[in-house]
């Protein structure tokens, strides 16, 4: 699961999340409390922790249920509700609120929506009271539901808003004009809902066979004469996740040929996998043979499709002087970069091992990242780290995680960026990153990693007991041979522009044309 910021709130949520509606019954097909209770803990296993309701889904008993399923973990998760158009008067929405606080059996609500606007009452005076309602801290941040721009930009007259939610779909993109470039510049949040469009774009209905009970029977969608248009197969398919059970089932139905596996890491193949895809898209060749090796899948239907990158941010440029300042480093300083997720397989420990046994004291070591991505929860990992940094005083710093567009002006105010790797890496990402904005690489010899970086001049060293030294003496003799540095900077600058979204692409359709031309796996 991946998570995000919700407006300037500095409230994580996560890119999933999961709709209340039909738990308070209404016009869905009602199923039993237990049951939606179990299914909200289930989403929240799998790593959903935002979860959206309102007051008028079944007259407030969604609310309940969620408030059932979650109160034991309410620090977990992020509670969203709506106030309904009839309750927005100051005081009706301070009831309301208090109502919906109750159900949810939470001292406060998260995000707090208005679900429809209502041009009969003032929204200044509605704002009034979620202005209220948040200095109380009975609601965290606001949203708005079913807005216009024009509508929005009324109500930020008097109170900023954190997220829209609006309608937004495959079918239906109307916002895709003016709301989405107004939410951007504004930086409003977009929590959209009917995402799969009631569940016609799960595929469902088409493919399986699934009946509609409920209101959707009313919908031209959910029609028989709709749902027995025949769909053209596609022409291509890359699985990208799923269980096998879906992907055995999407096989059966389109063919083998047409089903690609995309292997992000070393997997290793079953004849239940090699029965599903007839074809692999690797991250890299070390990817590729090592998948092979427990497949009977013909070689020349293993592809090779190596990651990409921005190259218009990821690119070389001037450090920013002011950031290098900010994070206590001086011109004469040395700053070697670690750039990723803190666990023990990165290997960030002996790299800390390294610079220790580095009595140089311009020699600094930079760390961006965090233990979980986009998220600011601490590990044991990461407290061992912070304990082990002490020793070396103001020469370690942390910055915890920073968003992918602000990475650029990291990589470029380091002297080196390191990859320490303990364990085989799939594709060096974070070194061709590091390499796009023109920075020497250090890293050890692990899986894809030699591939990537082949051509850039990078300094490779191998895993295993002697790592921190060879770590040490590297960064010592790149510390004392800054044209060495300035060397390889520029050729892995130059091998960098290589893994560009355009180069990326081209290579996918060309993938894509050899299995339609030449028949793709059979």
């Amino acid at each position: 699961m991946k998570y995000t910021l919700l407006g300037k709130s500095g409230i994580e949520v996560s890119r999933i999340t999961h709709g209340c509606m039909e738990l308070g019954g209404g016009p869905w097909d009602v199923r039993e409390d237990k049951e939606n209770i179990a299914l909200l803990n289930t989403a929240l296993e799998h790593g959903i922790t935002t979860f959206d309701t309102a007051e008028s889904y079944g007259k407030g008993h969604s609310e309940e249920v969620v408030g059932q399923a979650l109160h034991a973990v309410r620090d977990k998760v992020v509670l969203c509700t709506k106030v309904s158009k009839e309750h927005l008067h100051k005081n009706d929405v301070i009831a309301a609120c208090e109502d919906s606080l109750r159900r949810l059996n939470t001292e406060y609500i998260d995000l707090y929506y208005i679900h429809w606007p209502n041009a009969e009452i003032d929204i200044g005076e509605t704002m009034e009271a979620f202005l209220t309602l948040k200095e109380q801290g009975k609601i965290r941040a606001i949203g708005v539901s079913n807005f216009s721009v024009q509508q929005m930009q009324d109500a930020m007259r008097y109170a900023p808003l954190d997220a829209l939610q609006p309608e937004y779909n495959l079918l239906t993109r109307g916002i895709e004009k003016d709301m989405l470039p107004f939410c951007a510049q504004n930086s409003i949040s977009v929590m959209t809902y009917n995402s799969i469009a009631k569940g016609i774009l799960s595929g469902a209905f088409h493919f399986y066979g699934a009946q509609v009970t409920d209101f959707r029977t009313a919908k031209p969608l959910f029609q028989p004469e709709t749902l027995a248009l025949e769909l053209p197969p596609p022409d291509l398919i890359v699985a990208e996740g799923g269980n096998l059970t879906q992907c055995s089932a999407i096989s059966r139905m389109f063919g083998r040929k047409r089903c690609l596996a995309h292997l992000h890491g070393q997997t290793t193949c079953t004849p239940v996998m090699d029965d599903i895809y007839g074809g692999v898209l690797a991250l890299s060749d070390f990817i590729r043979e090592d998948y092979l090796q427990s497949s009977t899948l013909d070689p020349q239907r293993a592809y090779i499709l190596h990651n990409c990158i921005d190259t218009a941010r990821f690119c070389p440029g001037p450090a920013s002087k002011t950031l290098r300042a900010q994070l206590g480093f001086t011109d004469e300083d040395f700053v070697v970069l670690y750039c990723g997720r803190l666990d023990p397989d990165k290997g960030i420990h002996k790299l800390m091992e390294a610079i220790a046994a580095l009595h140089e004291p311009h020699i600094k070591l930079l760390i961006v990242g965090s233990p979980f991505f986009a998220r600011t929860q601490q590990s044991t990992f990461q407290r061992k780290l912070e304990q082990q940094a002490k020793s070396l005083g103001n020469r370690v710093q942390f910055t915890g995680y920073i968003p992918n567009e602000d990475l650029p002006d990291y990589y470029r105010l380091a002297d080196l960026c390191c990859v320490p790797t303990l364990v085989e890496e799939a594709a060096g990402l974070v070194a061709v990153e590091a390499m796009a904005c023109g920075r020497p690489v250090l890293a050890t010899r692990s899986g894809g990693m030699p591939e990537y970086l082949a051509g850039s001049q990078a300094v490779l060293v191998e895993r295993g007991d002697t790592v921190t030294d060879q770590l040490a003496w590297s960064i010592r003799m790149l510390y004392e041979h800054p044209a060495l540095c300035t060397e390889m900077g520029a050729a892995g600058a130059a091998r960098g522009r290589e893994f560009s979204t355009a180069h990326y692409y081209e290579e996918f359709v060309r993938i894509v044309r050899d299995v339609a031309e030449n028949g793709g796996a059979q």
